[in-house]
């Protein structure tokens, strides 16, 4: 074989291997999304898998946490945010495409304490019912209310029934809503506020009190991001409408997820 033929066969080689490079990276995306989403999300992902060879590699944490990674550039192709907040935010920024995005997503919050304690479930919720299940040095377990969804409804959800004022000092902040259903498992605290279908994962809790979903709404978030890497916008969005399906939505459902009426 002439060096030339040799060549040539070495660049053939090259062109080749550089495209299998391209087509595998081309078939990866990369989802940010809520903790309260997790489990389900795993699942559906599993499903997306199969079904079309696409991988997805998931990052799941508080949503403010997840934005402000965004915002710093990481390199995320789809956003799940557990409130409309952090979505906004993004999009204030021109991070978050206008065109990609479902906001029907929806879920409750309840008032859960550890089965060990044996607490009747409420038909009211009251300040003297609060402190009496708080106990003297007791607090309540909810992500922070300064930035973290569960924790931003959890404010609002004990404003409108005007018991805030009576435990703001007695909340034990966590980052996210796992971290939240994590302390009251392990009976750290006598009460937490969680999403009801966190709560729906765990036969160690009791369910106290269901918040009414009209005056308390929960709204999530999914869109495309902008800064999604080029090679995958395909892909992400086969992703986001595969999400969106009814085979998902019903998965969604079946796990105590709510959809908003349109």
């Amino acid at each position: 074989m002439r060096l030339s033929q040799i060549l040539c066969a070495l660049c053939a080689l090259v062109m080749i291997s550089g495209t299998e490079t391209k087509t595998a990276k081309a078939a990866e995306i990369t989802l940010f999304a809520a903790a309260s989403l997790a489990h389900v999300l795993s699942e559906a992902t599993q499903k997306f898998e199969q079904k079309t060879g696409i991988r997805v590699r998931a990052s799941y944490a508080a949503s403010s946490a997840l934005a402000r990674q965004i915002e710093a550039g990481a390199p995320a192709d789809l956003f799940f945010s557990a409130n409309i907040k952090w979505m906004e935010h993004l999009q204030n920024s021109a991070l978050i495409s206008k065109q990609f995005q479902d906001r029907s997503l929806s879920n409750q919050l309840v008032l859960v304490a550890p089965k060990h304690l044996k607490h009747v479930p409420l038909a009211s919720l009251s300040a003297p019912a609060l402190k009496a299940l708080l106990g003297k040095h007791g607090r309540l377990a909810m992500g922070d209310p300064d930035h973290v969804p569960l924790g931003i409804y959890g404010k609002k959800a004990l404003q409108n029934l005007n018991l805030w004022q009576s435990v703001q000092h007695r909340i034990a902040r966590t980052d996210n809503a796992r971290a939240s259903l994590a302390l009251i498992e392990q009976g750290e605290t006598p009460l937490g506020l969680l999403y009801h279908t966190d709560a729906m994962l765990s036969n160690k809790i009791d369910h106290l009190y269901a918040f009414p979903k009209k005056e308390n709404p929960i709204q999530y978030a999914l869109a495309l991001t902008q800064n999604a890497g080029k090679d995958s916008k395909d892909e992400a969005k086969i992703f986001f409408d595969f999400l969106r399906s009814d085979q998902i939505k019903a998965l969604f459902t079946r796990n105590g997820f709510l959809y908003l009426q349109r």
